[in-house]
């Protein structure tokens, strides 16, 4: 069910923001498709004449997010949002890592975004929604996150057991939007890289009046 919202779109457990309209559920999607490796031969084949076949390795680096499809309308021109929608964990020491959206249509974002951290260290964040980027400081009165501690995203050099936050800077063009998952590419201390994606079904809509978004 669509939402006729006062100007800002807003997902489950916002802050800042007015009024939501999304279906929520836990999800982790891992990309199990970077790095490689050499399937050991056959018993009784040679090593020469075996063919090498990729083995699939897990990812160093987890996506999580509590809002994996949704469904917005703002009434008004659009905003700017503060979209935190997105949470991460590192499986292992990392050199660092980058976030951009997966198949954006009617929306980009803007800059690298930022990192915050929960107030334990390598806490979960059960957390997640937008508020204008103007406002975005609202997102450390949830109480779970350390907006004092946040960092541009190419600041942050991971830990293994390290989680956080990722809030995205996204921009609208007024035409329905929507995107279908968020995509992390990482480095290790040892140069290896890979991605990881988390899959979602984000879709935001316009309208001059609420009979618009009705």
């Amino acid at each position: 069910m669509r939402q006729a919202l006062g100007g800002l779109v807003a997902v489950a457990l916002a802050v800042g923001a007015v009024g939501c309209s999304t279906e929520s559920e836990m999800e982790t999607w891992r990309d199990a498709s970077a790095g490689s490796g050499t399937a050991e031969a056959p018993e009784g084949a040679s090593a020469e004449g075996a063919s090498a076949e990729p083995v699939a390795q897990e990812p160093l680096l987890a996506l999580t997010s509590s809002s994996i499809r949704g469904e917005s309308c703002t009434v008004g021109p659009p905003r700017d949002l503060a979209w935190f929608d997105v949470q991460w964990e590192a499986l292992a020491d990392l050199d660092g890592f980058a976030f951009e959206l997966v198949d954006p249509v009617g929306v980009r974002q803007v800059g690298e975004g930022i990192v915050v951290p929960p107030v334990n260290y390598g806490g979960r964040i059960d957390y997640s929604g937008a508020t204008t980027w103007s406002g975005r400081a609202d997102i450390g009165r949830s109480g779970e996150v350390s907006w004092v501690e946040r960092d541009p995203v190419s600041s942050w050099v991971p830990v293994e057991g390290q989680t956080g936050l990722v809030v995205l800077h996204l921009r609208f063009d007024g035409t329905p939007a929507s995107i279908s998952g968020v995509r992390a590419t990482w480095t290790a201390e040892d140069g290896e890289q890979g991605e990881t994606t988390v899959d979602l079904d984000e879709r935001w809509t316009f309208a001059e009046t609420e009979a618009g978004c009705a």
